[in-house]
């Protein structure tokens, strides 16, 4: 993780070089700005007046998760059922924004941290509707996540009054998550208790797909800004798994998951003004993501295959995180 932070800060850099270079051996127009604007109106301006405009921003922060899902077949609507809850992730994110004619922009984004905790649950049952449950086993959660997003958007409008402005943006573009989920120091609770030895399961998610949304930018005063947005997006999901106890499984892949499915994220966040080029950022993030129904694949240790129905995988995360944009 800290290998790839490294090249992409190192890419950043040789960017900011460019751009610097560029401004030294370019003419810039100077920039004619009406007092009596809001300071959003400035900042567009600025924008608009100049060829071409680039801004990074590191942020660090909390994120919790939750991931489940469960699978049917056999005359049952409820095989077996895994749950990780309350996972703990410390996170950096780095992003880097061109903003480019008319309002246009592209803007990337890759974040990754580390699960310091959280707890599983592994139910199996002998009946529908979750009834004769005749396994369960409880365990630790870790691993970690990683999360890349590029889009394009468009400045369509600014409404200014009393010295106060609002800006909207729709935005178009694809994003790719992957979470390693992993299950140890587990012990088994039913139908007796006994520790899980050895115990080191992995489960590896990844969701990608395009997404279309909106963001605003609401000024309070001339050092503060409030923006909101809303991301609707469409997503393939697809994992492997490793269930390294059970004998009957094949390993390294004991069964795979394939599904399609959608979901929203909401942000809210502060940009507080420190210097022309310096903002001091801050923001919440709220996930929901289902897949419909799909299909799960089980690899047996003797060669054969089986199919089963996977009914659904949930996700729920929000985060909080702080940090630093820069302007040049």
């Amino acid at each position: 993780m800290l290998k790839i932070l490294k090249n992409i800060l190192y890419i950043l850099m040789l960017i900011l070089n460019t751009s610097i270079l560029y401004a030294e051996n370019s003419t810039i127009q100077p920039i004619v700005v009406n007092e009596d604007e809001t300071q959003l109106a400035k900042v567009f301006k600025k924008r608009e007046a100049v060829e071409e405009r680039f801004e990074y921003s590191l942020k660090v922060g909390y994120r919790k998760d939750s991931v489940n899902w469960s699978i049917s077949g056999n005359s049952r609507d409820l095989l077996s059922e895994l749950t990780w809850e309350n996972m703990s992730i410390y996170q950096a994110r780095l992003s880097g924004r061109v903003n480019l004619h008319r309002g246009w922009f592209l803007y990337g984004e890759f974040s990754s941290g580390t699960i310091n905790s959280g707890q599983n649950r592994d139910s199996d049952y002998a009946e529908s509707n979750g009834n004769k449950e005749y396994s369960r086993s409880v365990s630790s959660a870790g691993g970690a996540v990683s999360d890349i997003k590029f889009f394009v958007g468009k400045s369509l409008f600014e409404f200014s009054r009393l010295k106060r402005s609002i800006s909207v943006t729709p935005l178009v573009g694809l994003s790719i998550n992957q979470q390693r989920l992993t299950m140890y120091n587990g012990s088994q609770v039913i139908p007796y208790d006994a520790p899980l030895i050895g115990l080191n399961n992995n489960y590896d998610a990844q969701w990608y797909g395009p997404f279309v949304g909106a963001t605003s930018i609401f000024e309070i005063n001339k050092n503060i800004n409030f923006h909101a947005s809303i991301e609707y997006y469409r997503f393939k999901y697809s994992a492997e798994a490793n269930w390294n106890l059970r004998e009957d499984f094949k390993h390294p892949r004991s069964f795979e998951h394939k599904a399609e499915g959608k979901g929203i994220v909401y942000a809210l966040g502060l940009d507080i003004v420190i210097s022309r080029n310096l903002l001091i950022t801050s923001k919440y993030e709220y996930r929901a993501w289902d897949t419909d129904s799909g299909n799960d694949t089980t690899y047996y240790s003797y060669g054969t295959t089986d199919q089963f129905k996977l009914n659904q995988v949930e996700w729920r995360s929000y985060s909080l995180s702080i940090g630093t944009t820069y302007l040049f």
